[in-house]
C-alpha cells in the first residue's frame, strides 16, 4: 500500500494547526481560569485565616477586659467591705463612747442626789433622834442627854491605853486640840470634859470649844488629824452605808439596757 504522502503531509499540517488552535482557545483559557480561581481561593483562605486570627486576638483581649474587671470588682467589693467594716467598728465605738459618758453623767447625778439625800436624811435623823432620846431620858430617868453624851464620850477616852492625842516630840507651844458638839456644853460638862483631856494627854494642851451641827447628839475631839469622838453620826453612818449598798440596785436594769443597745 502506497502512502500518499502530500495527504499525510496535509493532516499533520492541519493536526498542528488544531492543535495551536486548541491551545490558544481551548486550553490557555481553561488554565488561566484554573489559576484565577486558585489565586481566588488563595486569597479566600488567607482572608479567612486573617480574619481568625483578629477574631482570636479580640476574644483574648475581650478574656483580658473581662479579668481586669471581675478583679476591678473584686477589689471594689473588698474596699467597699473594709471600708464598712470600719465605719462601723467607728459607729459601735463611738456609740459606746457616748454610753459611757451618759452613764458617768447618770452615775454622777444620781451620786450626787443620793449624798444629798442621804445628807438631809442624817439631818433629819439626827434630830429626831436627838428630840426622841431627850423626851425618852427625861421621861425614864432625871438624867439629861446631854450628861449621858459627855459621858459615853469620857468612857471612851478612859478605855484608851494610850496617851491623847499622840505625842509628837517637844514642842515650843501646848498642842491645840478642838472639841465640837452639836449644842454648846453647860460649864460643868465642858470643865468634866477639860479635866479628862488634860488627864489622858498627859501634858500641856491648849483645848478649844466649838459647835457644829455636824457632830449629830455627840463630842468630837481633833488634833492634828488625829480624831475621838462619840455621836449618833456613828449610827447615821452605818445606817448611811446600808442605804447606800441598796440605791443602787434600782438603777442597774438601766443600766444594762442602755449598754446592750448598742452591742
Amino acid at each position: 500500500m502506497q502512502i500518499d504522502w502530500f495527504t499525510a503531509a496535509a493532516q499533520a499540517v492541519n493536526f498542528l494547526i488544531l492543535l495551536v488552535l486548541l491551545k490558544r482557545f481551548l486550553y490557555q483559557p481553561i488554565l488561566r481560569t484554573m489559576r484565577a480561581r486558585e489565586e481566588a481561593i488563595a486569597r479566600q483562605v488567607e482572608d479567612a485565616l486573617r480574619t481568625r486570627e483578629e477574631a482570636a486576638r479580640e476574644l483574648a483581649a475581650h478574656a483580658q477586659m473581662r479579668r481586669e474587671l471581675e478583679e476591678s470588682r473584686t477589689a471594689l467589693l473588698a474596699e467597699a467591705r473594709d471600708e464598712t467594716a470600719g465605719r462601723r467598728r467607728e459607729m459601735e465605738a463611738e456609740a459606746r463612747r457616748e454610753v459611757a459618758a451618759l452613764r458617768r453623767r447618770w452615775q454622777e447625778a444620781a451620786e450626787a442626789e443620793r449624798a444629798a439625800f442621804l445628807d438631809g436624811l442624817r439631818q433629819r435623823t439626827g434630830r429626831e433622834v436627838c428630840a426622841v432620846a431627850r423626851r425618852v431620858l427625861r421621861d425614864l430617868a432625871d438624867e439629861d442627854l446631854e450628861r449621858r453624851i459627855v459621858q459615853s464620850f469620857l468612857d471612851r477616852l478612859a478605855h484608851l491605853e494610850e496617851p491623847w492625842p499622840p505625842a509628837r516630840g517637844r514642842e515650843e507651844e501646848p498642842e491645840e486640840v478642838t472639841v465640837r458638839t452639836s449644842v454648846e456644853l453647860s460649864p460643868r460638862f465642858a470643865e468634866r470634859v477639860r479635866e479628862a483631856l488634860l488627864r489622858r494627854a498627859g501634858r500641856e494642851v491648849a483645848l478649844r470649844f466649838a459647835v457644829d451641827p455636824e457632830v449629830i447628839c455627840g463630842i468630837e475631839a481633833r488634833s492634828r488629824g488625829h480624831k475621838l469622838a462619840w455621836s449618833v453620826r456613828d449610827f447615821l453612818d452605818g445606817v448611811e452605808e446600808r442605804l447606800f449598798l441598796t440605791a443602787p440596785v434600782a438603777t442597774e436594769p438601766l443600766l444594762a439596757e442602755e449598754s446592750g443597745s448598742v452591742r
